[in-house]
This record gives C-alpha cells, sequence and structure tokens, in this order.
C-alpha cells in the first residue's frame, strides 16, 4: 500500500511517505517510511527498490499487489521502475471516487453518474459490472464525451472492480488504500507538531 501524506505538513512541503504491508494475520504494517523532496512517481520506485534491497529474505517475485492513489498506472510495476513482476497493479477506490474520476469529467461529473460509477467499482460480479456499464450506455446515449471516458476506465477494470480485485493473491481481501490512510492518522497524532516544522525535526520525530 503506498501513498504520500498531504506536502504541506511541513515547512519545505516535503511530503511523508510510507509502505504498509500486510502480515500473516491480515494485519497492516509499515515497512518503510520517509520523507520526500517532492511528490512523484520516482519517489515511490525508489522506496520500493530500498525496501527490496534491505529485505533480503523477500524478492521483487513475492510482491503480489500493489495498491496506490490514481496518480500512478500499471506502468510503476515495469523493470524499468518498481520490476515487480507478479503483482497486479490496484487503484485506491476512495481517490478515483473522490478525486480522480471527478476531476476526468468536469462539469460531467454529477451525482448521477457518481453513483453509476460507483456501481461498477464496488460491482460484486462481472454481471453487476456488465449492468453498471449498461446503465451508463443508455443513461449518456448521445454523450460520445462522457462515453468515451466511461470506456476507457471500463477497459481498466482489473484494477478497480471489487469482483476482480478479491479474486488475487496477495490483496488480503483488501479493495482499497485503507491501510496508508490509517498510518497517515496514526503518524500525525505520534508527530504532532514536528509535521509542521522542518523536515529534520519530522525525520528525528520518525526515528524516535
Amino acid at each position: 500500500h503506498l501513498d504520500f501524506m498531504k506536502r504541506q505538513l511541513n515547512s519545505y512541503e516535503w511530503p511523508y511517505i510510507s509502505i504498509v504491508a500486510m502480515d500473516s494475520n491480515g494485519s497492516p504494517r509499515v515497512v518503510a517510511e520517509g520523507i520526500a523532496c517532492t511528490e512523484r512517481n520516482e519517489a515511490y520506485v525508489a522506496a520500493v527498490r530500498a525496501l527490496l534491497a534491505m529485505s533480503p529474505g523477500r524478492t521483487n517475485e513475492n510482491v503480489l499487489a500493489v495498491f496506490a492513489d490514481g496518480a500512478l498506472n500499471e506502468n510503476i510495476l515495469s523493470p524499468a521502475n518498481m520490476n515487480l513482476p507478479n503483482a497486479k497493479f490496484i487503484w485506491d477506490s476512495f481517490h478515483l471516487s473522490h478525486d480522480i474520476w471527478p476531476k476526468d469529467f468536469g462539469r460531467d461529473w454529477t451525482e448521477t453518474l457518481s453513483a453509476l460509477m460507483n456501481n461498477m467499482l464496488y460491482a460484486n460480479s462481472k454481471e453487476e459490472f456488465d449492468t453498471a456499464l449498461s446503465t451508463i450506455e443508455e443513461t449518456y446515449t448521445g454523450n460520445s464525451n462522457i462515453l468515451n471516458k466511461v470506456h476507457k476506465i471500463a477497459e481498466k477494470k482489473q484494477c478497480y472492480a471489487k469482483y476482480m480485485l478479491l479474486t488475487y493473491e496477495g490483496t488480503c481481501g483488501k479493495t482499497s488504500n485503507n491501510p496508508a490512510e490509517q498510518n497517515h492518522s496514526g503518524i500525525i497524532a505520534h508527530l504532532g507538531g514536528a509535521l509542521y516544522e522542518d523536515p529534520a525535526f519530522e525525520i528525528k520525530a520518525l526515528l524516535g
């Protein structure tokens, strides 16, 4: 589970970054954390590569699922990036429905479209997903702008549709990036005021 915390939390606007993994009991564990100079894909790649380099008991092939926000895509798993050949890439459902999709659709993002897209997102079966997609097509017949975007999203259902995610080995029954978000809440509580100071104070508090 990969995620950046809001960069505005410290004086230099360098975001906190964490990698959270599920243990054998299905409980979330922070396995790597730090402060990045910028919120870029390269920072995620560097963090994952550093983690694997420091974990000789785990190989790249052992990683079976990677959860991230909508700013990333499947290319992040390629040999040129994280080099995770067996991993499934999964978009966080909350980021999709509350950030990425509203921005993509702009003025077209209405309560009706939001509800219909969520039916695709949280579909419990292929039949439910196909029904949700058909309903959108019927509702927006003639609106090529919306339908073109919806069809492109539907082509990537393997990255977000609930019924597919639950079949993947390594997800531990998760369909969102909640473990990373929960860690963020814990970090804010743990670091307190250090979050809003110079990053050196933040790093010191993380190590303490």
